[in-house]
């Protein structure tokens, strides 16, 4: 089975994308999404992993809930693995769920937008993986985050509900995944709007670039998504909705337009996406959103900071395992 990986800033439609690969390939198993691949590379990726830390890492993915494995299944998963490294772990936990679906699958995709961030120690756990990453107008991305609960957090905005933290994750993001590929690195890039207006040329553009064959795998039926999550991807089985590519136009308010164009102009420019609000505002006006979108960056920052510390009271001992594990792993995550 071939496993892929995508990458992807929150909320730039790889659920959509997936889902599309799904329905129409039926030979492409399309996993929820979990942070498993992310979490296995706190692993050496030579190192074999013993039963009781996979049985670890899968306790700290709160995700892991929407495959519905049991502790049965886990056994399995250990037994099956043929080198308990972190590729053999995704590809043997993908031929489980293939195994209760009662179906063959030529490839499976995991989404994990977080891994692109933890390059080269993502390229080093899967050597063999393919990966796509995914991306959308900033404008857009930010407009969604401030519009979407995040399912795990209730009473939180996806994004810290702050366009400035928003917007610069998603320029370091874009312009670090355009640097790896023009230093070489095989990752297909997908337009989210690209893939609206022609989705049938974008899919077989990148089935083309996965080398798979296809020519009878058609049909498939669409993937489902964690209860909790429905809220957020309400539409993902769905048609394009090509209204939404340019909703952000009278959704999002002028100093946030301006703080998102003003972070993101690398990754702007990188990817073809056209500055609007910035060309027509005075240099007052425009300067002036941008001491307000920090202000309020400032103030949105120290509100999820506040939050996190009264909803999880920290322990010396889950203060000391914290510390540990920052230790391991901020060699790991790239540096871009």
């Amino acid at each position: 089975m071939k496993l892929i990986i995508l990458l992807y800033v929150p909320r730039s439609g790889s659920t959509f994308l997936s889902s599309q690969l799904a329905k129409k390939y039926s030979n492409i198993l399309v996993m929820p999404e979990i942070r498993l691949p992310k979490l296995m590379l706190e692993k050496e990726a030579n190192v074999a992993i013993r039963y009781h830390e996979l049985k670890r890492i899968l306790e700290k993915d709160h995700q892991i809930s929407s495959l519905d494995i049991t502790e049965e299944d886990i056994v399995d998963l250990y037994k099956n693995s043929q080198s308990l490294r972190p590729e053999s772990v995704l590809l043997s936990l993908a031929g489980l769920i293939a195994q209760k679906k009662g179906r063959q699958f030529d490839a499976v995709v995991y989404k994990c937008g977080s891994a692109g961030l933890w390059w080269p120690a993502l390229k080093a756990s899967y050597p063999t993986a393919s990966f796509i990453h995914v991306h959308r107008d900033v404008r857009a991305v930010v407009n969604s985050a401030l519009h979407s609960q995040r399912p795990y957090h209730p009473g939180e905005k996806m994004g810290r509900g702050d366009p400035w933290f928003r917007a610069k994750g998603w320029n370091r993001y874009v312009t670090g995944m355009q640097k790896l590929t023009q230093a070489g690195e095989q990752i297909i890039q997908v337009s989210y709007e690209a893939l609206c207006h022609n989705p049938t040329a974008v899919l077989d553009n990148v089935i083309n670039q996965l080398k798979l064959d296809v020519g009878v795998a058609v049909g498939g039926e669409g993937i489902s998504v964690a209860t909790s999550e429905q809220d957020i991807h309400r539409n993902v089985n769905k048609p394009p909705l090509k209204g939404r590519l340019d909703a952000w136009q009278g959704e999002l308010k002028l100093w946030q337009v301006v703080v998102s164009e003003h972070l993101a102009t690398e990754g702007m420019n990188t990817l073809g996406y056209e500055k609007r609000i910035s060309k027509t505002t005075s240099a007052i006006s425009y300067s002036a959103c941008l001491f307000y979108g920090f202000i309020f960056h400032v103030y949105a920052t120290l509100k999820f900071k506040l939050s996190r510390t009264l909803k999880h009271s920290v322990s010396p001992i889950k203060l000391y395992s914290r510390i540990v594990h920052r230790l391991r792993t901020r060699n790991l995550r790239s540096r871009w």
